[in-house]
């Protein structure tokens, strides 16, 4: 029988989701204490993998097992659990449904905020830590709309060998402004390594008028030369990156009862 985790964590001290050799990961973490609870090794397989620091409002992954599972395995895993990770809803789904590859899409939110606040150390990037210069949210906006239009994302990741595919379609993109804070969202059928923390750190580059807009737009039509170009430099941190939902097809669930 094939079952989804909808979990939540707080990465700060784990080295992303995706298990490591030497470094602690939060799917390590999952697969050891349920395993120790249902009593049988057993294989997590994410819908994704998000990077060191990143958290999660919502990822889904998937696990299988010859039995049924009660409900309040849920309440023995959360307390087994370390308090940055926690189990939301365990279901049952078809026996080939997988976690990764039915996933219609997935949601990024990035919070920044623009007031110096010693208690969000670590969850939200600071922007004061950055630039002290006033963000242009007309800018922002502008980058926005730009972005629906945009199909090619290689310029915005983390290049290797085993990535062969760049294209994400966009599906929404907003920048809003709530009191201290910047929030920008993004939905697409999938992402590439650090996209999103490359687009938000090389728009608010633009934002602080440290890039042109027209820069921004020649990085999509490869007019700039790459090499001339610092990634590193318009990298945001991780630590204001949030999966926020996975999305899949209503007929997953198992006699399509939760």
């Amino acid at each position: 029988m094939r079952f989804f985790l909808d979990i939540s964590y707080n990465g700060n001290i784990y080295y992303g989701w995706q298990i490591q050799k030497n470094n602690l990961s939060i799917e390590q973490i999952l697969e050891e204490k349920i395993s120790i609870l249902l009593k049988k090794k057993i294989n997590i397989i994410g819908a994704g993998r998000t990077d060191k620091g990143v958290h999660a409002i919502q990822m889904i992954a998937h696990f299988d097992f010859n039995k049924e599972i009660e409900n309040e395995i849920i309440e023995k895993l959360n307390n087994f659990l370390p308090e940055n990770i926690k189990v939301n809803k365990i279901f049952r789904v078809k026996d080939n449904i997988h976690a990764r590859f039915n996933a219609i899409n997935r949601t990024y939110k990035y919070y920044i905020y623009t007031k110096k606040n010693l208690f969000f150390k670590n969850i939200f990037w600071d922007i004061t830590s950055f630039s002290k210069k006033k963000i242009n949210f007309s800018y922002l906006k502008k980058l926005e709309f730009f972005l629906y239009k945009q199909k090619n994302f290689e310029f915005f990741c983390k290049k290797k060998k085993k990535i062969k595919n760049y294209i994400c379609n966009i599906y929404y993109v907003n920048w809003t402004k709530k009191k201290n804070f910047l929030i920008f969202t993004i939905r697409a059928n999938r992402f590439i390594r650090c996209m999103v923390r490359f687009l938000v750190g090389t728009m608010i580059n633009v934002g602080i008028e440290k890039i042109s807009l027209e820069t921004f737009y020649n990085y999509f039509l490869n007019k700039n030369n790459n090499n001339n170009y610092n990634n590193k430099k318009f990298l945001a941190p991780p630590f204001g990156l949030f999966l926020y939902k996975i999305n899949y097809p209503k007929n997953i669930l198992y006699n399509n009862k939760l």
